[in-house]
């Protein structure tokens, strides 16, 4: 809604200064206790509150939404996204990383790492908790800036970029803990990346009807109109998908999101990944420790320890590699033959 704001501004004022004439002793105590009665019971503004929402004659006004929502939702539902098809540069590098340093003051997270990804490929990335794998998406992302080395996407040096200069380029990601924004729905989520993505972005009618088909891809048709708060922690991972998706990525990023999700759910997601690269042409880096869904899609695996890359090559490869076993079972390893 977005004059919302403009009208709920209006109301707190002439409210404000009718407490200020004839309550002043009383009124900052008095304004302030209904702000925060708004934000416990109204989270989402007067407008979505169930007081207007369902009353039959200003109910329209918290409804603009919804409306643009089922408007569409009839005719959008498709089997595929809303994508370009990605130019073909199989073999050509879309990625690399170049001596990439990443500190936070003495603790050494990323240490100087060097790796290519080519287009076309699905790369696992793996190692044990605190090895380094979701700092090293935060930095090719531009959630941090590295502190040393270089980060090429697409042949463009990425120093000094910010996350939304990433994200225009064609760099999506999930994030391992789902970070929507709680307050509004589903639809809304997805429709925020549409709406602002540079020369393509899209109005806001517009965005909230594609929204519809990210959401029937990640399975959350019938959540379009709930909040995001309201969601369990797999639909929230699948909203993550969503939101990453509707940036329009050419290199996607992601992190765990198959964690905690049933074997059907793992086939299903792997379905994607796959369907991803093959009908649309997206470059993926998968972080996961489910090492039996890797082994289904991934044309390569990169495993960290401790900052760096201590094996890159196939799946079936890696997992007999000394190092590795060594990382993963201790002494307990049996000796490389």
């Amino acid at each position: 809604l977005l004059w919302g704001a403009v009208v709920g501004v209006i109301i707190l004022s002439l409210f404000n200064q009718l407490l200020i004439v004839s309550l002043p002793i009383l009124q900052t105590a008095i304004f302030g206790l209904l702000l925060l009665l708004i934000g416990r019971y109204m989270p989402g503004g007067l407008l979505r509150s169930g007081i207007i929402r369902n009353n039959r004659w200003i109910g329209f006004l918290g409804r603009e939404h919804d409306r643009f929502v089922k408007a569409t939702a009839g005719v959008t539902m498709t089997d595929g996204l809303p994508l370009p098809k990605q130019s073909d540069m199989k073999g050509q590098p879309v990625l690399e990383c170049r001596n990439l340093t990443m500190a936070f003051g003495g603790n050494v997270a990323v240490d100087n790492i060097s790796l290519t990804i080519n287009a076309g490929e699905i790369v696992g990335l793996v190692g044990t908790n605190g090895s380094g794998k979701t700092t090293l998406f935060n930095c090719i992302s531009k959630v941090f800036e590295q502190k040393s080395g270089d980060i090429i996407f697409l042949g463009q040096n990425l120093a000094g970029a910010r996350r939304d200069d990433a994200s225009k380029l064609g760099i999506g990601r999930t994030f391992q803990i789902p970070q929507p924004f709680s307050d509004l729905t589903v639809a809304e989520n997805i429709a925020m990346p549409l709406m602002y993505r540079g020369a393509v972005s899209a109005s806001l009618p517009d965005a909230l009807g594609l929204a519809t088909q990210f959401a029937e891809y990640v399975g959350l048709t019938d959540h379009l109109s709930a909040r995001a708060d309201s969601l369990n922690l797999q639909q929230k991972k699948a909203l993550e998908l969503a939101r990453a998706l509707a940036c329009r990525p050419r290199l996607l990023l992601v992190d765990e999101v198959a964690s905690g999700l049933t074997p059907m759910e793992v086939r299903n997601f792997v379905n994607h990944i796959r369907e991803l690269r093959d009908n649309y042409g997206i470059t993926i880096i998968w972080v996961e420790h489910i090492f039996s869904a890797l082994a289904q899609v991934v044309d390569r695996v990169i495993v960290m320890e401790q900052g760096s890359i201590i094996a890159d090559g196939p799946l079936d490869d890696v997992v007999r590699d000394e190092r590795v076993l060594r990382t993963y079972l201790g002494s307990a390893a049996p000796e490389a033959v």
